[in-house]
């Protein structure tokens, strides 16, 4: 009877401080998520002021690791790679990358958990298909695009 009035106290405790709060990890994860993907848009800059293109990869969305070829480690020690994730809904995600096949245009992509993310209403966030790749919210998209 005492543990169990103990672990109603605690429960209750947490509830009322609101230490637990439902969603709170997932927007964590999702800033890191969008943290990542910018990481990635500065290091392809770089190579395009370098190579006066952005890297070239087949049609439509690609998991982010193509880049690793072209990017690491000069103009980024490691391409991010999404954290591992336990949510059912974003178990399938994966960071994405897709190029026009000139190399003049590029979109990033990540699926964010949380799809009220004030990043989904930022400036310079993409929606719909981009370059082969589902750009809709919950995704999280930003990139180089010569006709916005």
């Amino acid at each position: 009877v005492l543990v169990g009035g103990v672990s109603f106290l605690v429960v209750y405790i947490i509830l009322n401080l609101n230490i637990y709060e439902p969603g709170r990890f997932g927007a964590a994860r999702d800033g890191n998520k969008i943290t990542d993907i910018k990481q990635v848009e500065l290091a392809l800059k770089l190579y395009f002021k370098e190579e006066d293109k952005y890297p070239i990869v087949p049609d439509g969305c690609q998991i982010i690791s193509i880049l690793d070829e072209f990017l690491s480690p000069t103009f980024i020690t490691q391409v991010p790679h999404e954290p591992p994730d336990t949510s059912e809904a974003t178990i399938h995600s994966l960071y994405e990358y897709a190029s026009s096949n000139d190399g003049g245009e590029y979109v990033l992509k990540a699926t964010l958990e949380r799809p009220n993310s004030p990043a989904l209403s930022q400036a310079g966030e993409l929606d719909g298909s981009v370059l082969g790749c589902g750009c809709n919210d919950p995704n999280y998209c930003i990139g180089e695009l010569i006709n916005k």
